[in-house]
């Protein structure tokens, strides 16, 4: 198939893009079009007939902007592009009395209602209202939930005060979680998955401007500082056609802005260890006594301030917020006790066996008399790293028996800058800058000896800086025209280290050859692994060091043109990526590194290996493989990303809207910055590089997808409280191929050394790693060694994948200003990106059995890359809004939900079991399947004591308290044991599962020794198959939290007033193991003594925090 986006569409979409261009203000992209908000209504008099010809003024209360408006012949109105903010609406007719009403809230895509009935009188007679928030969503389709600047700075903000922890409040959200190391994303980016969508589909637009982490798609690169906030808007379905480029959520942020008025917020904010309760796995001291709390402290302080620089014409807001935090984390791994470390396993039941012993495939052995290794055969370099493990603290115990403490360390700075200019009462122009500078430090867990870092991901020092700027205008042509535009430029540059970098540990202090290497970012510790058993030594971190650059530049214009009933919108949207990384992360990093997995002291047809198998032949230094990955090229990636859109939003009657669109995309295939991509040639075992050695650019190579992705919505208000809606429309997947192709062979040659079965070793720690050699790159075609890892997509098309969704909602204004919602939401994800190893082979089947063995000896991954998987998802979804209004905010959101797929992820994405005849095993439940998630959250001023003069109303008065309340089901996770039994080799993976034996007993147990589900329920497989069980087949402890914070106002003078705050997350101080912190707190792995055991907890005990915000 090729693409179907012919040369001729493409200059057609390059030609309007052009014209479109011509009235902007620069060439850049996205969405400005939701940047702004639509204001329309109906003028009637007493007979409820229409009154066409009424004049409609609309003045912005802050900046006193005004347009001018007149109603038509059916009498409605209609104002787009209205910049967000509060507004005053005039009517005016000759024979009826002059219409005002003031506080009309307008926000970023949603569509405001004033409907307005004239009184026969003069014009100098005037009737004016205060308007109140509306509850119902009249007049779009979509699913759309809506934060604003009272609620964003009011509700508990944990940790960093991040914004994004709101988002557990819009329905079909699964709770928002941390993601990847702190040392590499210190902008701490929160991860959702909305709709039971793939999290890289979410996109978030910052004024205007793409804000996406090219490698790491799901990130926001620019977390907005709370304070600098004032709409956050969020579409998780059925979206217009003016959102595209996303497929899961649709955010948009818009920072304030300067008024007439100067306007500010200074505040301070503490919270330390003093003010922490302990992590529920800080062991006790040697006398029994509580044990010591880390030291924590963080400070977030910060100031905005607003204002006219000349009044009516000209804005200034600024911001800066630092946050500076020593955080204390404690973690508990599984270190060898003193015996063990003597090669003495005479205490367990596992046998160790010689693998000197018996054939060469491992049968028949003999087991180490009185199941000790004697000291003469151990490995002198697994001595000299043993050394350096520190010993258990608690000796008692096999696992989960060594807790250690230490402090992470996060200085980020955060500066924003933006001005908005009114040019005159038809065009405005505005401009931001946001940048932030930070840098994370971060210990070994395992201190000399290596292991993870003790903190929230990524040891080493990592300095991050981010900028992002923007410049946009909304153009008021005529009455019946509107053109707007945005420009963005996003730069980001990244340097982190690990603790050990400058120094060759592997091949100086180890001896082990093939370790480590000439370039100094090859310097360190090589990683020693044991599964899911012990604790990693040397440097877990295969993807460190990292040296990165990434700059995305993002255009977007509409043209909208009013017409009677009709507003019609057409708009263009560019992207353009540019990627550059040295990070050759692939296997098991640059250092090198050697896999432990027991098979060499075991016995082909006995039990199944376990952590002290695997142990044993650490100690012998015979292990399973060995990897090592070298960079031969920069990694680097330039993508397009284009797309045309109408839309015809009709008011097709007083009670009727229909909105129709359908987006034109095109996404060109990506290149590298001087060539084209690679493919590999299954049949001659060949990579082709694409413009080298006369092959073409694209090699051949097309993307298909959907060339019309259509939108369809209609909203019916029933009556004047209740709203019925149904929508429909379709996405495409937006995910930069930057991130799935960014380098693989030749950019980096990650060759992974296996055995020939799982029993026998690949070499020893004493023979070590053997060298790895790259290709002359200018023939165009090299040959793949047969060890090295390789992802290619097939010859001829790679199918992007797309989204389709639908819902079905019923709203209805309840009692207290309350509105209530009831929707049926379904999505549906089809050619989902993911690998394919063509070279797995079937259970049994062994290093003979991989099909490109035979041919070309090939035993490493081949990962044929393509959209060829589905998901889906249906949701109850309900919710509960109270805008804020006389002193109160309610937001509630409840999702029964059930989510299914075969991977979690797409584009870096990799089956479970990749054996041809196991694929079906990995359709199953979503790793991100929680059927059940409340959240509601909460503000509300006391009423008590407004307009007492005593001295207990000067006690009671001022003060508000807030809250957030949770409750949501565990997450599945895959229980997993050894594949020794198995053999059925794949560079990509194929996991074992255990045995199911009876029902699945959930225990509930916390801690060491105390298993969650019980065990007994389960058993290792030794036979020549998979497990009877399942990917996601077991679930997770399900979670309970709730924060609170209360406020106390001080007024001072005028619109000065000084708010003291106490805020206390985790009230109940309840142990919570939902992995927020992206890490599974479980031992899934049936090798282990601790299988389901619960061994983490999240880092959220009950912590208070201490804060002083003034404002004026």
């Amino acid at each position: 198939m090729r693409c179907l986006v012919g040369s001729r569409r493409l200059r057609l979409l390059l030609a309007s893009a052009a014209l479109i261009a011509l009235g902007t203000v620069g060439v850049g992209s996205v969405h400005a079009q939701v940047l702004y908000g639509t204001l329309v209504g109906e003028v009637t008099d007493s007979t409820k007939a229409g009154v066409p010809g009424a004049s409609v003024t609309i003045t912005h209360k802050e900046t006193n902007l005004s347009r001018e408006g007149t109603t038509d012949t059916s009498g409605t109105y209609r104002f787009i592009n209205v910049p967000p903010g509060t507004y005053t609406v005039k009517v005016s007719m000759t024979g009826f009395k002059e219409y005002s009403k003031e506080n009309v809230p307008v926000t970023p895509n949603t569509i405001s209602r004033v409907d307005v009935s004239l009184a026969v009188g003069q014009l100098t007679e005037a009737i004016t209202v205060q308007s109140e928030r509306a509850l119902l969503q009249t007049d779009k389709a979509d699913m759309h939930s809506e934060l604003s600047a009272k609620e964003i700075s009011s509700l508990p903000l944990n940790n960093y005060r991040n914004y994004q922890s709101l988002l557990n409040l819009v329905p079909g959200a699964t709770p928002a979680r941390f993601q990847n190391a702190v040392t590499d994303t210190p902008a701490r980016a929160l991860t959702t998955n909305v709709n039971g969508t793939n999290r890289m589909t979410n996109t978030t637009r910052l004024d205007g401007t793409t804000n996406t982490f090219i490698w790491l798609p799901h990130h926001s690169i620019y977390v907005a500082p709370s304070e600098t906030v004032e709409t956050v808007n969020v579409t998780t379905n059925s979206f217009d056609a003016e959102q595209g480029m996303a497929g899961g959520a649709a955010v948009t942020v818009i920072t304030k802005s300067g008024t007439n008025d100067f306007r500010g917020v200074l505040f301070a904010m503490n919270d330390n260890e003093k003010l922490r309760a302990r992590n529920f796995f800080l062991p006790k001291t040697a006398d029994g006594s509580p044990g010591v709390k880390p030291k924590t402290r963080r400070n977030i302080d910060g100031v905005t301030l607003g204002g006219p620089i000349v009044k009516n014409k000209l804005f200034f807001f600024v911001g800066w917020e630092g946050n500076h935090e020593s955080a204390g984390r404690t973690r508990t791994g599984t270190v060898p006790n003193e015996a063990f470390r003597r090669g003495d396993f005479s205490s367990v039941s596992t046998v160790i066996y010689d693998p000197a012993t018996g054939n060469p495939d491992g049968t028949g052995r003999t087991p180490f008399p009185g199941n000790i290794i004697p000291a003469n055969r151990m490995d002198p370099a697994a001595l000299k790293l043993q050394s350096l493990i520190p010993l258990p603290s608690d000796p008692s115990r096999t696992t989960n028996n060594f807790t250690r403490s230490d402090t992470q360390k996060l200085d980020r700075n955060n500066y924003d800058f933006k001005l908005n200019f009114n040019r005159n009462s038809s065009h405005q122009i505005w401009a931001k800058y946001s940048q932030m500078n930070a840098l994370v430090t971060c210990n070994f867990f395992l201190q000399e000896a290596g292991g993870v870092g003790l903190c929230d991901g990524g040891s080493g020092k990592g300095k991050v800086d981010v900028k992002i700027a923007s410049v946009g205008h909304t153009w008021t042509l005529s009455p019946r025209l509107v053109l707007d535009g945005v420009f963005g430029l996003t730069r980001h540059n990244q340097d982190i280290k690990s603790p050990d970098f400058g120094s060759n540990f592997g091949l100086e202090v180890l001896g082990i050859p093939g370790t480590n290497g000439p370039d100094p970012r090859q310097s360190g510790m090589p990683i020693f692994n044991f599964g899911d058993t012990y604790n990693t030594l040397g440097n877990a971190d295969n993807w460190s060091p990292i040296f990165r650059d990434e700059r995305t530049y993002t255009f977007n214009s509409s043209l909208t043109y009013v017409r009677d009933k009709h507003d019609f919108k057409f708009g263009v949207d560019v992207v353009k990526m540019e990627l550059n990384h040295w990070q050759p992360e692939l296997g098991l990093g640059p250092r090198g590194g050697f896999r432990f997995l027991g098979g060499p002291t075991a016995n082909p047809g006995g039990a199944a290996p376990n952590q002290f198998n695997n142990y044993a032949a650490f100690l012998l230094g015979l292990p399973t493989s060995m990897n090592k990955s070298l960079q031969y090229e920069e990694m680097t990636g330039r993508e397009w990303q284009l797309a045309l859109y109408l839309r015809d939003r009709w008011q097709v009657s007083r009670k009727v809207t229909v909105s129709a669109g359908v987006r034109f995309e095109r996404y060109p295939l990506m290149t590298r910055k001087d060539r084209g991509i690679e493919r590999y040639d299954p049949a001659t075992n060949k990579v082709l590089l694409g413009g080298k050695g006369g092959n073409p650019t694209d090699l051949g190579i097309k993307e298909t997808y959907p060339i019309v992705a259509p939108r369809l919505g209609i909203a019916w208000r029933v009556t004047d409280t209740s709203v019925l809606r149904a929508g429909y429309g379709m996405t495409i997947s937006p995910i930069p191929f930057s991130r799935p192709l960014r380098g693989f062979y030749p950019l980096t040659i990650n060759q992974d050394f296996i055995a020939a079965n799982s029993f026998i070793p690949f070499g020893s720690l004493r023979t070590g790693i053997p060298p790895i050699v790259g290709p002359n790159l200018e023939t165009g075609a090299v040959d793949l060694p047969p060890t090295a890892d390789m992802r290619s997509p097939y010859a001829d098309t790679i199918h992007r994948g797309y989204i389709q969704s639908w819902n079905l909602s019923y709203e209805r204004k309840l009692p207290f200003d309350v509105a209530g919602t009831v929707s049926y939401v379904g999505t549906q994800t089809t050619h989902q990106l993911v690998d394919r190893d063509i070279n797995a082979a079937e259970p049994g089947g062994g290093r003979a059995g991989q099909p490109l063995f035979a041919k070309f000896g090939r035993t490493a991954a081949t990962r044929m890359w393509d959209g060829w998987l589905s998901a889906h998802y249906h949701g109850l979804q309900v919710a509960l809004n109270r805008p804020f209004s006389r002193g109160v905010f309610i937001k509630a959101a409840y999702t029964y939900s059930r989510a299914m797929n075969y991977n979690d992820d797409e584009g870096w994405a990799t089956l479970t079991f990749n054996s041809p005849s196991a694929i079906s095993k990995n359709y199953a439940r979503a790793g991100y399947d929680q059927p059940h998630v409340f959240q509601l959250g909460f503000v509300a001023d006391l009423p008590f004591g407004k307009n007492s003069k005593s001295a207990l109303g000067a006690i009671v008065r001022n003060w508000q308290i807030n809250g957030i309340a949770s409750a949501f089901s565990g997450r599945p996770f895959t229980p997993t044991g050894s594949g020794a039994s198995l053999n059925a080799p794949s560079g990509a993976g194929n996991a074992q599962t255990p045995d199911q034996l009876g029902p699945i007993t959930v225990l509930g147990g916390k801690g060491p020794g105390q298993p969650f589900i019980d065990p007994s329920s389960f058993k290792p497989v030794t036979e020549v198959r998979f497990g009877n069980m399942g990917r996601n087949s077991l679930r997770g402890p399900s979670t309970k939290n709730v924060d609170l914070s209360l406020f106390r106002r001080f007024p001072v003078h005028n619109r000065v007033n000084l708010e003291a705050r106490v805020e206390a997350y985790n009230v109940t101080n309840t142990p919570h193991f939902s992995g927020v912190n992206d890490f599974q707190p479980l031992t899934t792995t049936i090798q282990s003594a601790a299988f389901l055991q619960l061994n983490r907890a999240d880092s959220d005990e009950r912590q208070i925090r201490l804060g002083l915000r003034l404002s004026f």
